[in-house]
């Protein structure tokens, strides 16, 4: 696995596809998603948000250790969750399996005033209609933004 070295990587990440899968979250699944974020019970054919997002987090296809090591960093160098966007274009069905497409989208260096240098990584993670590829329809979205601090030059 190839990790950042410099900053002239990043636009080396744009584009990588990750090993992706696929995601099939059961319905008490998100029953205990559900009471955790205090929603309502709900046994209706249809996942949470929060269940969309976990669902496709957690299948990617790399561990998030694996990925931040990728990104040149380390769970130990406390890199941040920036942003999430979940898009949900048709309703995912608990218990239905789906195909899983992630990629890296974005990536670049930013200078803050705070904390100093910082490279945002922005992974896209794809739930597709089941068909044995990655050529199914998009059913949901799920777009992270990953902050890890950098050393100062």
């Amino acid at each position: 696995m190839t990790t950042l070295a410099d900053p002239g990587d990043l636009g080396d990440l744009v584009g990588r596809p990750l090993p992706g899968g696929r995601v099939q979250v059961e319905p008490h699944e998100d029953w205990l998603m559900r009471d955790v974020a205090l929603a309502a019970p709900d046994w209706s054919p249809v996942l949470h948000p929060l269940s969309v997002f976990a669902g496709l987090q957690r299948s990617i296809g790399l561990s998030l250790a694996d990925f931040f090591a990728l990104c040149g960093s380390s769970s130990a160098e406390g890199p941040m969750l920036g942003g999430t966007r979940i898009e949900i274009l048709t309703p995912m069905v608990p218990g239905q399996p789906y195909d899983v497409r992630a990629t890296i989208t974005g990536a670049g260096r930013k200078e803050t005033r705070s904390i100093g240098p910082v490279d945002i990584v922005e992974l896209s993670i794809e739930a597709l209609e089941p068909g044995g590829d990655d050529t199914g329809s998009t059913v949901a979205r799920v777009v992270n933004s990953y902050i890890f601090r950098r050393s100062a030059p």
